[in-house]
């Protein structure tokens, strides 16, 4: 039994992402390349590259794994995760699992990124200074 990746599943994980993307707020576009490592000249991969909403998704599809990284709007890399084939096409494999990471990652920075710390005017309030 193989465990590499075939055109059906690569276009399955791009359907899928699309279709994700498609219920957003914006449809990004995701752009796709081919690549290979520079360590390793026979590893190759494709690679699938969109916009979320409070930062980006790279995510690279190997023979036999894959990997999601999400990266803030700082371009701080916050997260990788890798996935595998089994169960691809279950809404409970690993794609599914880590792609749901993925999201929930970029809306947990819509929280994040309303937290500021500034200063508070007061009188603004109708509150009292405070030494």
């Amino acid at each position: 039994m193989t465990t590499e990746f075939v055109v059906p599943d690569i276009v399955c994980i791009y359907n899928t992402i699309e279709d994700l993307l498609y219920m957003s707020e914006s449809q990004p576009l995701i752009s796709t390349s081919f690549g290979m490592d520079e360590d390793e000249d026979e590893c190759k991969f494709i690679k699938f590259n969109f916009r979320l909403k409070h930062g980006s998704t790279e995510v690279l599809i190997y023979q036999d794994y894959g990997n999601f990284s999400y990266t803030d709007r700082n371009g701080e890399n916050l997260e990788s995760m890798e996935f595998n084939r089994t169960d691809f096409t279950s809404t409970s494999g690993s794609f599914h699992q880590a792609f749901k990471s993925v999201l929930s990652l970029d809306r947990q920075q819509a929280n994040t990124a309303k937290i500021a710390n500034t200063p508070v005017d007061r009188a603004s309030f109708g509150l009292a200074e405070v030494n």
